[in-house]
């Protein structure tokens, strides 16, 4: 992009930090899965917490209606925003959706690591996903990360419940796994040319 902008001196190809770190954190927060009574690949990793659905009434309840209605077993932080809006709409989640307090970017990376697919409408969460070989939907109109839908790792449904079921039914690794962001080491690589 910056060559096509016709900046090409002083640019360096060196990867992604945010790998970095999720290499530091990986398989240090695996705990919660025995705590939440989970089995590798059989639950949804869900998060919503972007205003654009939290604050949107309509939205929001499509979306939990949609997770309502998977049919396995979704587990979703309470981000506080989406707390209070559930709250003030008085829903109960439904049987299969385990609403849990929020966690820490280690118990985070493990639930989303070990989930047979993410659903979201975070942004980093969703390279996240990616880099750990879990399919994503995201429930949002767009993204940042249009590489990895190219790679077949993710999916835009929006906040439509039948787009957001069908996606996660349909959920599947894709056979090759690009590196789309580079290796880990990125930090160092940073170091090394600063």
């Amino acid at each position: 992009n910056l060559r096509a902008e016709g900046v090409a001196d002083g640019v360096h190809v060196v990867g992604d930090v945010m790998l970095d770190a999720l290499m530091i954190v990986d398989g240090l927060g695996v705990r919660i899965l025995s705590d939440l009574g989970l089995t590798q690949g059989e639950y949804v990793f869900a998060t919503v917490h972007r205003a654009s659905n939290t604050d949107d009434l309509s939205k929001l309840m499509s979306i939990m209606s949609a997770l309502g209605s998977l049919g396995e077993r979704v587990v979703l932080p309470k981000h506080p925003r989406t707390a209070a809006a559930l709250e003030r709409a008085g829903y109960v989640a439904a049987q299969n959706v385990s609403m849990i307090e929020p966690v820490g970017y280690g118990e985070s990376i493990a639930l989303i690591g070990n989930a047979r697919v993410v659903a979201t409408d975070s942004g980093g969460l969703q390279k996240e996903a990616f880099w750990l070989n879990t399919p994503c939907v995201t429930m949002r109109d767009q993204t940042e990360w249009t590489e990895t839908l190219g790679a077949g790792w993710n999916i835009v449904v929006g906040a439509d419940t039948v787009r957001i079921v069908g996606a996660i039914k349909d959920a599947r690794a894709p056979d090759s796994h690009p590196p789309l962001y580079g290796e880990p080491g990125a930090a160092g690589r940073l170091v090394e040319l600063l």
